[in-house]
């Protein structure tokens, strides 16, 4: 971290706006300052506003709220503080601010952002301080033991207990990594030894626990169940087949049974069907001269027919005939509105109307683009006119800035002269001329001072500005002034062109409206709408003249057809008439062939189909069940005889039941104690591999575990402490080693150690002075305490690490208990630490340092 502007307003005595840029090359070629001045001048004010800026606190004011800000100076109404610092090679700027309000105070905006880019990262103090720290890697209370020894804690480090200096060391030095490799390795080995006592347990489950002996002995017990198995299903199917002889001969003689039955039953329905039976012979014999009788029927529908057809195109003939003479006296008439409405036209309504829409389109347009070339005229004057004005304000701003200029410029030439002239002095040469006698010597003028000078160049400085920007101002409006003359002669010439051709569109227009009879329109829409009424007038006439012509031809044709039809009709009425008296006789003959007595008897005997063929259906049904009966009891009496001379058994159906019921359950038991046995015999072998694989996932975890607790034994630890400390010791030991040549340059009475042996990160003194013996730091005078501080201050800024690198160091009093060589050689081991880059800042009384 390195800290590399500091601005402040309003804290404590230093009222007003303060700033130090310690990026500038006065502090970056140095790289060591001292801040001095009298007591209450304000001196540690400028380390609290780095504190304030970062961490919202300062070592001396740690409370700071909207009802009591005692940092702020005195009656004044607002303060801040702010500083841009670099951390890993980003800058970023926080902001910390507050105003008065009345006897209140507003709250605290504290503003953390990236430098470059100005992205804001947070705006509060609970969510800066937390940015701060994680960016920095020091919280406020490490920040002021690596960074900022403030007044009274310079000896923070060396007075610090065990846990604060591994935690200070921790957050500098990057030691963290070291407490979570160990947390990591005691975790993991913790993790190995649950998955070695997970299997070992799982090994432990998978052991058998049923009640079967061996794999031998289970397969020995499944090959006594099968030979038992087979014996009790040779004898359940011996009683099986003697079972379905008995139960086949009881079917067969129950089947027998209901077939006699039903022959009973049939015979029944037989006699119940003759009357129907009668009814039905007498329709099949009408039946076989229906045919007869439909062309009799036909034929005498033919001749009625025919008659009806007849007088019905006589009348048709007659109306016709009416209504084409109707038609062909009105077709003359239309054609004549026609030609009166065409004029002496002889394209098309469609085309008429087509060339008059492009016409009127065209003019339109003309007329259109002549309007907006007359708008543009208008607004072309209305620019020339206002850049004119402009013009003419602009060359007076010049004028005015030029001429104001000019008479400041002679007064400064007055006023140096003036200057000169007071400053004569007698025997003196003048600085102008050289010479030795002044006639204005006693010439009396206003005294100008070089404040005065200066003031005079100040203001020609804003009026050559106000001059130059008037100028720039004069020549915009000369441009536009051009450009809007330009623009309004154009537009000018094209609104002169546009007018011959809008006069001839008219002019080509009107004619082709006086043509077709339309006159006394003005707009476009009357015009387009007048023309379509006139073309559908015409189309109206056409239409109704094609349509009556049609009709004439159409009703031509029909009375040409129906003329014809008429004189076939009557050809075939004489056919007809002959035809139907030869059927009538044939008919009379057919009746008395089939046993009919007349034509009513014939009709009254026919039967609808759908009964005729219910009542044909019930008769072949019944003659086709008596068959089927007849067949069935004869092959059922076959079959009973031939298994009756099978005799399989001599036991009943009543002795065979239960002894097969017994057979069954015992094969269902064998069968169940067949499959239990398999099952066991599987899950056997099933575990037999399970435990192999087992042994062997025991005995590689075994491996991997000792591996683990081999390393958990040297550095592991739940909480990270064994390994963290050991790396620790070796960077406090480092941290000794550089701290101790910095003693040496300083005073080589003093050698800082650590006990090796110690757990703790405890510290001594070897005082050299006194036969090298060894005291603790608590026995420290407050001279020695600052030296060997200092000397650790500044080994700590040496080993910083990449998590919290520490380039800034600043140092709040604390010299005034050196004597003049632990001074002079302190100030040495600084300039050593400075030309690494780093800066650091001294506050003191001291008048030598």
């Amino acid at each position: 971290m390195k800290i590399l502007d500091i601005r402040l307003k309003n804290l404590n005595s230093l009222k007003g706006e303060w700033h130090i840029n310690l990026s500038g090359n006065t502090y970056t070629s140095e790289g060591i300052f001292a801040i001095t001045g009298p007591t209450g001048a304000g001196k540690t004010t400028i380390f609290d506003a780095i504190c304030l800026a970062l961490y919202g606190q300062t070592p001396r004011l740690a409370k700071i709220s909207t009802n009591s800000n005692e940092i702020m100076s005195r009656r004044t109404r607002d303060c801040y503080a702010q500083v841009i610092f670099e951390s890993h090679g980003e800058k970023y700027r926080v902001l910390w601010r507050q105003e008065r309000k009345g006897k209140r105070f507003s709250q605290v905006k504290h503003i953390l952002s990236i430098y470059k880019t100005g992205q804001i990262l947070s705006e509060l103090t609970s969510d800066t301080v937390p940015n701060i720290q994680d960016i920095t890697g020091l919280d406020f209370k490490r920040f002021k033991q690596a960074v900022m020894l403030e007044q009274g804690g310079f000896d923070a480090f060396l007075k610090a207990n065990d846990t604060e200096r591994s935690q200070i060391l921790e957050l500098l030095t990057g030691t963290k990594i070291y407490s979570d490799i160990a947390t990591k390795v005691y975790e993991r080995c913790q993790q190995e030894y649950d998955e070695l006592s997970r299997l070992k347990i799982e090994l432990e489950a998978a052991k058998p626990r049923d009640k079967f002996g061996t794999v031998e002995e289970i397969e020995q017990a499944i090959n006594q169940a099968l030979e038992n198995l087979t014996t009790i299903e040779s004898a359940h199917k011996k009683a099986q087949e003697g079972l379905q002889w008995l139960r086949n001969i009881a079917k067969l003689r129950n089947e027998l049974n209901d077939i006699e039955q039903s022959i009973i039953l049939h015979d029944k329905r037989v006699d119940a069907f003759a009357p129907k039976k009668l009814i039905l012979d007498a329709a099949l014999r009408a039946n076989e001269i229906i045919a007869e009788y439909s062309q009799l029927k036909s034929s005498r529908t033919n001749l009625r027919d025919t008659k009806s057809r007849y007088d019905r195109i006589s009348s048709d003939i007659q109306a016709l005939t009416e209504k084409l003479t109707q038609i062909n006296s009105q077709i003359p008439e239309i054609e004549s509105q026609i030609s009166n409405l065409k004029h002496s036209t002889t394209e098309s309504p469609d085309a008429i109307t087509a060339k008059i829409e492009s016409l009127v389109k065209n003019y339109c347009t003309l007329k259109a683009k002549q309007i907006e070339l007359e708008r543009r005229k208008i607004k072309f004057e209305s620019d020339l006119k206002a850049a004119q004005e402009n013009l003419k304000t602009a060359q007076m701003s010049h004028d005015e800035a030029f001429n104001a200029l000019n008479n400041l410029m002679n007064q400064r030439a007055d006023a140096i002269l003036d200057e000169t002239r007071a400053n004569l002095q007698p025997g003196r040469p003048c600085p102008v001329c050289g010479s030795l006698e002044h006639p204005a010597i006693n010439h009396e003028s206003e005294t100008f001072s070089p404040a005065s000078i200066k003031k005079f160049d100040d203001e020609l400085e804003i009026l050559r500005r106000q001059e130059q920007q008037t100028a720039k101002i004069l020549s915009e409006s000369q441009t536009n002034e051009g450009i809007a003359r330009t623009n309004l002669d154009n537009c000018i010439q094209d609104l002169s062109a546009q007018i011959e051709p809008v006069n001839n569109a008219h002019s080509e227009l009107s004619r082709n409206l006086d043509s077709l009879g339309i006159a006394n329109v003005k707009s476009d829409k009357e015009i387009l709408s007048s023309v379509k009424k006139w073309a559908e007038s015409i189309k109206a006439l056409q239409d109704k003249r094609d349509k009556l012509t049609h009709d004439s031809d159409s009703y031509k044709s029909k009375l040409e057809t129906l003329q014809e039809s008429f004189n076939n009709d009557t050809l075939e009425l004489e056919k007809l008439t002959a035809e139907l008296e030869t059927l009538e006789e044939n008919f009379k003959s057919a009746l008395t062939a089939k046993n009919f007595a007349d034509e009513q008897e014939f009709t009254d005997s026919i039967l609808r189909d759908d009964k005729r063929k219910k009542f044909l259906s019930e008769s072949e049904n019944l003659n086709a069940e008596t068959i089927r009966l007849d067949e069935r009891k004869l092959i059922c009496t076959e079959k009973l005889n031939s298994a009756l001379a099978e005799n399989k058994t001599r036991r009943t159906l009543e002795e065979l039941t239960p002894m097969d019921e017994n057979f069954e359950k015992a094969m269902k038991i064998l069968r169940d104690e067949l499959a239990e046995l398999s099952n066991a015999l599987d899950h056997r072998k099933r575990l037999q591999a399970e435990i192999r694989k087992l042994n062997e996932k025991i005995s590689k975890q075994q491996i991997i575990y000792s591996n683990w607790a081999g390393l958990d034994n040297l550095i592991g630890n739940k909480n990270g402490a064994k390994f963290r400390k050991f790396a620790q010791k070796i960077t406090l030991s480092m941290m000794i080693n550089l701290a101790n040549k910095q003693l040496q340059k300083m005073s080589g009475r003093y050698t800082l150690t650590a006990n090796p042996d110690d757990e703790k990160l405890s510290l001594s003194v070897i005082d050299n002075e006194q036969a090298g013996e060894v005291r603790p730091t608590e026995n420290l005078s407050g001279g020695e305490r600052f030296i060997i501080s200092l000397a650790l201050a500044l080994g700590l800024s040496q080993i910083s690490s990449s998590k919290s690198g520490v380039d800034s160091l600043f140092l709040d009093e604390g010299f005034g208990s050196l004597d003049d060589e632990s001074l002079s050689t302190a100030l040495d081991a600084l300039g050593e630490i400075r030309r690494g880059g780093k800066i650091i800042g001294i506050i003191s009384h001291v008048q030598a340092l």
